[in-house]
């Protein structure tokens, strides 16, 4: 579990233990551990846009400490790459020439207005006083 212990060094870094409840390589399985579990987990804030999720599930946006993780492809020059290879290459090129995938993760970010962020945080919180008032 790489993703484990590269979070395990950013909590360490700011003097902090998280107390572990499940492990698993599947972020699709925390979501759900999240969502109907009672707990909560850390995940690419891109899931958070993940169609499906349940009404009640909050995302927060953690700030600090700002970290990044760099990725790097690899394959044997000469051999066949698959179709799905191929276009990951094609698009990261293409990212790269047009000022890299920051640039556009801040213009999508940018996009949503302050209102439309509002209304979906106000949504969120009626929300969870439905469910509150369910317990």
């Amino acid at each position: 579990m790489h993703e484990r212990g590269y979070v395990d060094a950013i909590f360490k870094s700011i003097g902090k233990a998280p107390i572990v409840r499940v492990e698993s390589e599947s972020i699709l399985h925390l979501i759900l551990q999240a969502q109907f579990a009672n707990l909560c987990t850390i995940i690419p804030s891109h899931f958070s846009y993940m169609p499906g999720l349940h009404r009640g599930t909050r995302s927060l946006e953690l700030v600090e400490p700002e970290v990044s993780q760099d990725v790097t492809l690899f394959w044997a020059e000469g051999e066949i790459m698959s179709p799905m290879t191929s276009t990951l290459v094609e698009a990261v090129k293409k990212l790269h020439k047009q000022g890299g995938l920051d640039l556009h993760l801040d213009k999508a970010y940018r996009s949503e207005t302050e209102s439309e962020t509002r209304e979906r945080l106000a949504e969120t919180d009626l929300v969870e006083l439905e469910v509150a008032g369910r317990r």
